[in-house]
């Protein structure tokens, strides 16, 4: 037995384990990278209190510091006017 063990190679110099630990590797690189995306597409207001979140426009109530705890956006449909 002895003898066997030390005529195989080590486990790292064999091709399955990394493949069978690459799957999850690349699970943890993608989820780094949707993180950082996240944070550098941060949304933007577009017009005094109206934010663009997605495809979504949302009215943002302009308040003051002390209120704006409490507040919650609210969703309103704006649509174009056609000349």
């Amino acid at each position: 037995m002895t003898n066997e063990r030390l005529s195989q190679p080590p486990w790292y110099k064999h091709r399955w384990p990394w493949i069978l630990m690459s799957g999850p590797f690349l699970a943890m690189l993608a989820c780094i990278v949707t993180i950082y995306l996240a944070f550098q597409k941060q949304d933007v207001l577009l017009v005094n209190g109206v934010k663009k979140t997605g495809l979504k426009i949302i009215e943002v109530p302009l308040v003051k510091d002390a209120e704006l705890k409490d507040s919650v956006p609210t969703e309103k449909k704006i649509t174009e006017a056609k000349p």
